[in-house]
């Protein structure tokens, strides 16, 4: 169970291509549906003896100096990534062994994911146990400018940055007492104390 590289493959996609190809599993079964989750290649696949339908996943990780390489595992060992597609686990037999509880973690994961509020100006997070509010999307998969409640200071919060942080309650949140007669406040920035 170790990585397989190919200094051939120099791209994410020729990586998927190769792994989306219909000879993988030719031997032991059929690929049914396969997707990209980030560098994460999950799919659906039948074995052949069997009939059981199963999850499977690949992890991916490239660079330039070694190309690309993947490492093949099954929902049976309990990965430790949850962001498989829930129509996957729908579709697939029933879990047995690690599968169970993993793919429970996969459905906590989800579920957490959607009751999560869309981000939107003015949302407070707290990250690294320090409190930020956002100010406009830096752009798609970009993440968002923020600023720092503590001293303004602004900064780029990156998309998983964002996704570990916690959003904070409008319950929570205590009015501040900052002076915005302070000329190196900016308008934009002095709104986003208030």
């Amino acid at each position: 169970m170790g990585w397989t590289f190919c200094w051939e493959m120099r791209s994410r996609q020729a990586m998927l291509t190769y792994l989306r190809r219909s000879t993988r599993l030719v031997d032991h079964g059929e690929v049914l549906r396969s997707t990209a989750v980030g560098n994460n290649h999950w799919y659906l696949y039948r074995n052949k003896e069997t009939g059981r339908v199963s999850i499977g996943l690949d992890l991916m990780a490239g660079g330039a100096k070694d190309g690309w390489g993947y490492k093949d595992l099954s929902e049976d060992y309990g990965p430790g990534q949850v962001n498989c597609p829930l129509s996957y686990l729908d579709q697939a037999s029933e879990a047995v062994g690690y599968a169970v509880e993993w793919r429970q973690k996969v459905r906590e994961f989800h579920a957490k994911r959607a009751e999560r509020p869309t981000l939107a100006v003015g949302l407070r997070l707290i990250y690294a146990d320090v409190e930020f509010r956002l100010l406009k999307s830096a752009g798609l998969r970009l993440g968002w400018n923020v600023v720092r409640i503590s001293d303004g200071r602004q900064f780029r919060m990156k998309a998983v940055q964002l996704a570990r942080s916690q959003v904070v309650t409008p319950e929570a949140v205590q009015s501040e007492s900052v002076s915005t007669d302070n000329p190196l406040l900016t308008p934009q920035l002095a709104m986003a104390f208030t």
